[in-house]
């Protein structure tokens, strides 16, 4: 039989203690087939240590795994280890890694090694000797291990810069944009921003672009399940292979900057990253969704897009953009260039004159429309019909602000085909919008009972709730709900929590959360019905057992814990 054993050793003569061991291994009958080379590495699991010496050998045997252990402890115990604490120093360290193909599970011994696809210092050696031997749980092999850690690790460095927090302007995102040669000026751009709904019309315009026949980019924030969902080409995410790609040049870049004092934040990284994706791709149009506002944001750096939009504008990130809806409509409308057109949601009228005004002075051709100008609107759980411009829509997104939010694509794209920027057929144009689909928002996972999502996380988005739980029927609502404390949560609870039977309340895995207990206490005076589990896989099973066939299980409060619901729910589902 074979067996994979990794060697480590961070004490005393290091090589030596290796060498030693593999003789012992020798003397117990352990016959040698292979022997990768001896890597230096960082201390794992504890970092106040020594740097390590790691390789891992094959070895034949007659042992069954259990007697492999206690060879291999004997050896240990040999060269003088002694276990006084986890992941502490150590003369020497032989761990089964794999035996044959078993999986094993037993007090003592675990095979495969249950941590061995997080560990470099073991993937590196066991690709030098052994690359295509198949992990038997994972039903991958070492190449592919390696590659999902790099993966992880580039993940990890990107996510980390959010200790930077935001930084709004554009000096970073130019520099590093011209380091990269300047791939955001071979995109053409949608460019959208708004407090609410942009990424409802950012999937309407991507979908009506694919449609038509254009490939088509499109860039949102923030994801729901995969970071892989902010970059898309024809609704396809951007592969594990390319990302790691475009993170690993861009932190060579990133690198460089900081050495002269230029600290990019994370989204301006995820900005520069996919205008170099889309560029590289040779996208006909890009859809690009704005981070945060509008003038400073780092997607601004569009200088002459196709079209601006912007969606509804609320107060949201007032610490930010302003305390009034005037000031926060002047930044949203940041995004407006001059003599490109701009299309605007029915805003309120003083929102709309502040829009209007700085398109006007930027020679910038309007359009919008009123409301009352979307008529026959019908909506189900399953979807919203509506009339517009003497056409019937559908679109398989849940609300009357859909109908709203999908006119405001399509009198874009309608304007653009009589500019002849686009081509379009009538039949595509009802046909994208039949498809275009967008998770958590008014999003039916299950029947009998109803398992609603709603990633509304700010006063707008809850109102919208509200307003949409009219056109469900439902005996009693089980609402949970999860919130971050940088929301107006109290305004929230406030307007939702008074429509739920019982409610449940989690905590969203983040350091911005609100905890649950606060978070409780805020909702108690309004609903004598409150449950708290932190544990969101649980609280989402305890909100389904406790619904009967006809009741209402609805979750919101955040774009986050919707993606924890997500996955908490398909796992079981599958």
């Amino acid at each position: 039989m074979k067996a994979w054993i990794a060697l480590g050793s961070n004490m005393g003569n290091r090589e030596e203690n290796i060498a030693r061991a593999l003789k012992e291994m020798k003397k117990e009958g352990l016959k040698l087939l292979k022997i990768s080379s001896l890597i230096e590495t960082a201390p794992y699991g504890r970092t106040d240590q020594n740097s390590f010496i790691n390789g891992v050998c094959i070895v034949e045997t007659s042992c069954t795994p259990e007697e492999l252990l206690e060879c291999l402890l004997s050896i240990e115990k040999c060269l003088g280890r002694v276990r006084m604490e986890h992941w502490g120093p150590r003369s020497i360290d032989l761990d089964i890694l794999f035996y044959e193909d078993n999986i094993i599970d037993e007090k003592n011994l675990t095979v495969p090694h249950p941590d061995l696809q997080n560990r470099r210092f073991v993937l590196e050696p066991l690709m030098e000797i052994s690359s295509e031997l198949m992990h038997p749980v994972f039903q991958k092999n070492i190449v592919e291990l390696l590659q999902d850690l790099d993966y992880e690790e580039a993940l990890n460095w990107i996510e980390q810069r959010a200790r930077f927090g935001i930084k709004l302007g554009l000096k970073n995102i130019r520099t590093l944009l011209e380091r990269l040669g300047n791939p955001e000026q071979r995109v053409p751009c949608f460019h959208i921003a708004g407090t609410n709904g942009k990424g409802s019309v950012s999937t309407y315009l991507s979908y009506i672009l694919e449609e038509a026949g254009y490939k088509t980019g499109l860039f949102t924030s923030p994801f729901i399940e995969s970071f892989r969902e902010r970059f898309q080409i024809n609704h396809q995410n951007i592969s594990k292979a390319q990302l790691l790609k475009k993170i690993q040049h861009i932190k060579n870049i990133v690198q460089d900057m900081e050495k002269e004092n230029m600290v990019p934040t994370h989204f301006e990284i995820l900005t520069a990253i996919c205008f170099d994706y889309f560029a590289e791709e040779k996208v006909d149009f890009a859809v690009m969704e704005v981070g945060l506002g509008g003038l400073y944001d780092s997607t601004n750096i569009i200088e002459k897009p196709v079209a601006s939009l912007i969606t509804t504008i609320d107060y949201d990130h007032t610490e930010y953009l302003g305390d009034t809806l005037p000031e926060i409509a002047t930044q949203k409308a940041g995004i407006i260039k001059e003599n490109c057109p701009v299309f605007l949601y029915p805003n309120p009228v003083e929102v709309m004159e502040t829009i209007q005004n700085i398109a006007k002075e930027k020679n910038a051709p309007c359009f919008s429309y009123e409301k009352n100008k979307v008529q026959n609107i019908s909506v189900s759980p399953k979807g919203t019909d509506f009339d517009f411009q003497n056409q019937r829509y559908f679109v398989p997104m849940s609300g009357e602000h859909q109908a709203y939010n999908a006119s405001l694509a399509v009198l874009t794209v309608e304007e653009l085909r009589k500019q002849k920027r686009i081509q379009f057929s009538n039949e595509e144009l009802s046909k994208a919008l039949s498809k275009a689909k967008l998770i958590a928002r008014m999003e039916l996972l299950q029947e009998n009972p109803m398992l609603v999502l709603d990633g509304s996380h700010n006063m707008q988005g809850i109102h919208a709730l509200k307003k949409n739980l009219s056109n469900y029927n439902y005996h009693h609502l089980i609402l949970g709900i999860g919130i971050l404390k940088d929301k107006k949560h109290m305004e929230m609870v406030q307007t939702i929590v008074p429509h739920a039977n019982t409610v449940i309340v989690t905590e969203i895995p983040i350091e911005r959360k609100l905890s649950a207990e606060d978070l409780a206490e805020e909702i108690r005076p309004l609903n004598d019905s409150v449950l708290i589990e932190k544990n969101i896989g649980n609280a989402l099973a305890l909100s389904i057992s406790l619904a009967k066939a006809d009741d209402l299980v609805l979750w919101c409060g955040s774009l986050y814990l919707m993606g924890e619901i997500r996955k908490n729910f398909f796992k079981v589902s599958k």
